[in-house]
């Protein structure tokens, strides 16, 4: 892939892509759950990504360059992803997990169900259920904590 400064390729000046989830059999009821958006810098070619996702929200790349000889859209929304993700342009072996944002409680880190989207939220709570895990509720929190080992848990086994 072309990459230096005098490389000429085909660009867009901008890209936006959605990832909704849509409930099984309903069309009309859907929620998003990420987006990507790519702007060209000030060279064509040269990208930024913002990236947002319900889980861990949003992150940014830092400017890359993409100069192909034909401009496939995916393929340089693939690109765009793994440098706001993992600083480079290709996935390594595994991603690392990425964990709602997590707090020390009584020696331990947690994580607040409350802060979890709603589908990550009902099926983690059907996950514990299975398990015979109950939430803890100290000092009269609403939503209920866990320790945050137990959605790495979740997320790798479960998912």
């Amino acid at each position: 892939m072309p990459a230096g400064p005098a490389d000429k390729g085909a660009y867009a000046r901008s890209l936006c892509a959605v990832v909704e989830h849509w409930s099984d059999g309903e069309e009309t009821r859907r929620a998003r759950v990420g987006t990507a958006q790519l702007t060209m810098g000030p060279r064509p070619c040269d990208y930024v990504c913002e990236l947002w996702d319900d889980l861990t929200g949003t992150r940014k790349s830092v400017q890359f360059r993409h100069a192909p000889e034909v401009l496939q859209h995916w393929d340089l929304l693939v690109r765009a992803v793994c440098w706001a993700d993992h600083n480079q342009p290709a996935l390594p072996a595994r991603p690392p997990l990425r964990l709602p944002p997590v707090f020390e409680e009584g020696g331990k880190e947690c994580i607040s169900l409350g802060k979890l989207c709603v589908q990550a939220h009902g099926g983690f709570r059907n996950w514990l259920a299975r398990q015979g895990i109950e939430p803890r509720f100290p000092g009269g929190t609403g939503s209920g904590i866990v320790p945050a080992q137990l959605f790495a848990d979740f997320v790798e086994r479960a998912l």
